[in-house]
């Protein structure tokens, strides 16, 4: 009756509306309760005599708080969190020091014992990021400098290392203009191209000096200098400015938005490079450089040590040798490729790395159905081992609960009662990985019934990177093949927490009613249901509002909770008799049972997913090779009619970065020909230069081999990039090679090798600056961008090489047997 009662009262309905010949009026029923003084007050029993009861007189109307089913602490203190989101197109470093202001004054008004931490910072680690990104660049900027201090004369290193400095200012400043804001990946952008800047003067002032070797005046050799390079240099700076656009257009999602500035930062810089070589350059190298190289003699009549001369004379004894032998140069060439294939198919492949930060997250897995005591339990057995850690700054624990989205990337579990996880904040980025060194294997078997995963915050957005999917309509067969599947996997070096997100069966208490005595006595399933839910945890009824905070009006018994399982059939039930109860056993049968732990569909068909976490130092890619030879030799043949299988994890996700970037790159090959085939009107030529892209191969491949880099997605962006720089090399040293043969009337052979002598010493130096200017965001060691400088780094001294060996005898090759047409003036 009481439940009745208070459930009607509690009940919203429509109160449906009075219509008028003007107007419709509804009819709304005010709100029971306002306090709990009218809840006290309701009436709940009257009869004829004018007897009433409230439930006052039979019940105890209390405010307490619920059981908690999670909470949050900081360094062991309970703590209330807020999570606070930047709005796009504002600068999240200014965001950061507003917020800093804010706090700082609102811990002024905060009683004593009550503080406020940050657990997770943002701006910081993007101000971080990019004040290490400024450095890495002023270093690369004085590095190139100096080489090119190094290699060429001092003021031909002057005239040619100015439009460093001023190409990358003029292009942050035209990128502030055009709304481009300084980021991770404009910052890359920036360093990548830092060695390509100088390369469009270092060609012109090569060309000044050669003119006036050949007894040109300074004017005119300024003039010539530009002018007859123009053409060749703004197709090979189009070409490698095109080649990455194709990115905004076949990436999709969080690539996009990563890489979305990077097209448009480094076509900027290098157009701008352009301007200042056609322009700027020329005059300043007519001010400044008075004498050719040749024409240079010592004052004191001595021979000084000279690189170049020495690279020339070194590249003399090759380049003649190669000329000697063109059909064994060519397979040599030939042979990189396919040497270079060989070592990527070898490499370990990780398209998005980790990411350096002084914060790893812990996660804790108990079996499903476990309280939250014993989950507070274990959580609070790891927190005291990495409090005593002197490495680990700050511990946010949250039991039951996840954390906010406080990385892109990482995405918290579901809140469960059997499930917790920290923040845990280190001194630097190097104890992050120390911590994750001597505790991620340590405690992974270390709990019989938990599992506690130390995690590092990563750029792939995957929860497990092991993932088997079984598609099917029969839950008994996906649990057969995923049973299967995880009895194969324990075999397998390296792999943990072999799982299903099926999770375990969960114990349970089924009570099934008989019929005939529940209907003599007059119970029905509402009433044993109710009455039970009552005495164990207890039931909703209405909701008591307060402005506009709801408070729910549970209805429970008055009695201890009773926790042992085995009570369940002696609670009393009421009858259809009036003031008589029974036993519930006396009307149903209270037997245990298993009932599944989750179930989950995948675009509405069930699906039970194999997963598993791979130990610190072993590679995914490897651990996912073994996986799928398993799948193919030991559950494939027996897999059960009706089930279907598929890969997730991290090769799903690596397979979406794929497709995109294959697109890229055949989009981009195929603009490049285009651009080639309208500069030499000449398909034979256009394909050399386009097939010479794979020359770039085996140095990006050594480098990674060498430094036993993972492969990843930014070291596709270092072979495109190279890709660009040989096309920028072949254009040059074909244009060349063309003008002689054709407008001058050489012969093929005599035109390659003119070519070769001469379009050596450009493509040498350009190489040279492109390669040391990566050497800073080399030894930065950052997880990101460290493989990419190391592909283009090896890529182009190897390249380099290559390029002014291979394709000058493939030119005298393709164009020995082709006479030129006699020209009419």
């Amino acid at each position: 009756q009481l439940m009745a009662r208070l459930f009607a009262e509690g009940l919203t309905t429509a109160g449906g509306s009075v219509e008028t010949e003007t107007r419709e009026l509804p009819i709304h029923f005010a709100t029971s309760y306002d306090s709990e003084y009218e809840i006290a007050e309701q009436i709940v029993y009257s009869d004829p005599q004018g007897n009433v009861i409230r439930l006052r007189d039979v019940a105890r109307i209390v405010r307490e708080y619920d059981d908690p089913d999670s909470y949050i602490t900081n360094n062991g203190h309970k703590a209330v969190v807020l999570s606070m989101e930047m709005q796009e197109g504002n600068n999240i470093v200014e965001y950061g020091r507003q917020v800093d202001e804010v706090l700082t004054a609102f811990q002024q008004t905060l009683p004593d014992g009550v503080t406020v931490e940050r657990i997770a910072d943002q701006p910081k680690v993007v101000d971080d990021s990019v004040t290490s990104f400024v450095r890495d660049l002023m270093v690369s900027i004085v590095v190139v400098i100096l080489v090119m201090m190094v290699l060429f004369p001092f003021r031909s290193a002057i005239v040619a290392a100015t439009s460093i400095p001023i190409s990358i200012f003029a292009s942050i400043g035209v990128m502030y203009v055009v709304g481009i804001p300084l980021n991770t990946a404009t910052l890359a952008a920036l360093i990548v191209v830092l060695g390509m800047i100088v390369d469009n003067s270092i060609i012109v002032v090569d060309a000044y000096l050669d003119n006036l070797d050949r007894g040109m005046s300074r004017w005119y050799a300024a003039i010539a200098s530009a002018k007859n390079y123009f053409g060749s240099i703004l197709l090979a700076t189009l070409c490698i400015c095109v080649i990455f656009f194709p990115l905004l257009v076949t990436m999709k999602g969080q690539f996009l938005d990563f890489l979305q500035d990077f097209p448009w930062t480094l076509t900027i810089s290098l157009m701008m490079s352009l301007v200042l070589a056609m322009i700027f350059i020329p005059y300043l190298q007519y001010v400044l450089i008075r004498k050719g190289l040749k024409t240079k003699t010592p004052r004191d009549g001595k021979k000084r040590f000279n690189m170049l001369e020495v690279v020339e004379r070194w590249y003399g004894y090759a380049f003649d040798w190669t000329f000697r032998n063109p059909w064994t140069t060519i397979l040599i060439g030939a042979s990189t490729v396919a040497l270079a294939v060989v070592i990527l198919l070898g490499l370990k492949t990780r398209m998005m790395p980790f990411a350096d930060r002084d914060q790893l997250a812990v996660e804790i897995f108990l079996p499903q159905g476990a309280s939250l005591e014993r989950t507070a339990t274990m959580a609070d057995s790891v927190y005291t081992v990495l409090k005593a850690d002197p490495r680990v700054r700050s511990i946010t624990s949250f039991v039951g609960t996840s954390s906010p989205r406080f990385q892109t990337t990482y995405a918290p579990n579901l809140p469960s009662k059997h499930y917790a996880q920290f923040i845990v904040n280190t001194q630097s980025v190097e104890a992050t990985r120390g911590v994750l060194d001597d505790y991620s294997d340590r405690y992974a078997d270390y709990f019989p019934d938990a599992y506690v995963k130390f995690k590092q915050i990563d750029y792939q957005n995957v929860s497990t990177p092991i993932e088997v999917r079984f598609r099917g309509d029969d839950i008994a067969s996906l649990r057969q093949a995923g049973d299967s599947l995880m009895a194969a996997m324990q075999d397998i070096e390296g792999l943990v927490w072999i799982h299903t997100n099926y999770e375990e069966y969960l114990p349970g208490i089924e009570v099934k009613l008989r019929p005939v005595e529940a209907a003599r006595l007059g119970v029905s399933r509402a009433i044993a249901e109710t009455e039970v839910a009552a005495g164990y945890g207890g039931i909703p009824v209405s909701t008591l509002w307060e402005g506009d905070y709801p408070l729910s009006v549970v209805f429970k018994t008055d009695e201890s909770e009773d926790v042992d399982p085995s009570g369940v059939g002696d609670r009393y039930i009421s009858t259809g008799v009036p003031g008589v109860s029974v036993p519930l056993r006396q009307v149903a049968d209270v037997v245990p049972s298993w009932n599944a732990g989750q179930i989950v569909r995948r675009n509405g068909v069930r699906t039970l997913s194999v997963m598993a976490d791979v130990r610190r130092g072993y590679n995914e890619g490897v651990a996912f090779k073994a996986v799928r030879q398993a799948m193919v030799s030991r559950v494939g043949p027996s897999l059960p009619d009706g089930v279907e299988f598929e890969y997730g994890g991290a090769v799903e996700s690596d397979a979406e970065i794929l497709g995109p970037i294959v697109q890229t790159l055949v989009t981009a090959v195929v603009i490049i020909f285009f651009f080639l085939l309208f500069n030499f009107k000449k398909v034979s030529i256009s394909a050399v230069s386009l097939i010479a892209i794979l020359l770039c191969l085996l140095g990006a491949a050594l480098g990674l081999w060498l430094t036993d880099t993972e492969f990843g997605l930014t070291c596709i962006l270092g072979i495109i990039s190279l890709m660009g720089i040989i096309v920028r090399n072949a254009i040059i040293m074909f244009e060349h090679a063309e003008d002689l043969r054709i407008g001058k009337r050489w012969s093929a052979r005599d035109a390659a090798y003119d070519a070769g002598k001469r379009r050596m010493l450009p493509i040498f130096l350009t190489s040279a600056t492109t390669a040391v200017g990566v050497i800073p965001m080399i030894i930065s060691h950052s997880s990101l961008w460290t493989p990419m400088g190391i592909v283009i780094c090896f890529g182009t001294v190897v390249s380099m090489i290559l390029v002014v060996t291979v394709l000058p005898v493939t030119y005298w090759k393709i164009f020995a047997k082709v006479k030129v047409k006699k020209q009419i003036r």
